[in-house]
């Protein structure tokens, strides 16, 4: 009998271009072998976590000037599998005063306009792949942010 042997890929764990060392890179620990379509779900977990911390970041700047407050006064967080609100992925915003003084809601209203002036801020934004004035200086493991933030805004602002 004939068997077929599927090819399988290796995955760093953490990124490869992150480290300045391929022996560090290439250590056992960091290196894990996936199937070519797992492999494919890994890249694009890893895309969808940067891209989602990166519109948090600049939708979290946004906010304070759309609600006319300090930065501090509403807080964000950004999970890309939610299994608290049975969410695959979400940016939740959070009035951070004690019990509240109705910021989120009102910020509600107002995400359409929000993802509309986030995608004009990284587009004029000079920067090549994320900075501090756009969607933060790096996502995750210190991979750029920009473009995977900029391909989320326009996948949720399609109509």
């Amino acid at each position: 009998s004939e068997h077929t042997v599927q090819p399988f890929h290796i995955h760093h764990i953490i990124p490869f271009r992150t480290f300045l060392e391929i022996t560090e890179a290439n250590k056992l620990s960091n290196l894990i072998t996936l199937c070519p379509e797992c492999h494919k779900l890994a890249e694009q977990n890893s895309k969808i976590r940067t891209g989602l911390a990166g519109l948090a970041y600049i939708m979290h700047k946004l906010a304070a000037l759309y609600l006319l407050c300090d930065e501090g006064d509403i807080g964000y967080m950004s999970d890309a599998s939610n299994s608290k609100l049975d969410r695959d992925a979400s940016i939740i915003f959070f009035d951070r005063h004690p019990g509240g003084i109705g910021l989120s809601s009102e910020l509600h209203n107002e995400i359409p306009s929000l993802l509309k002036k986030s995608l004009e801020v990284i587009d004029n934004c000079s920067c090549d792949d994320g900075c501090p004035a756009c969607v933060g200086p790096s996502g995750e493991f210190g991979l750029p942010g920009k473009a995977d933030s900029k391909f989320l805004i326009q996948i949720l602002t399609k109509e």
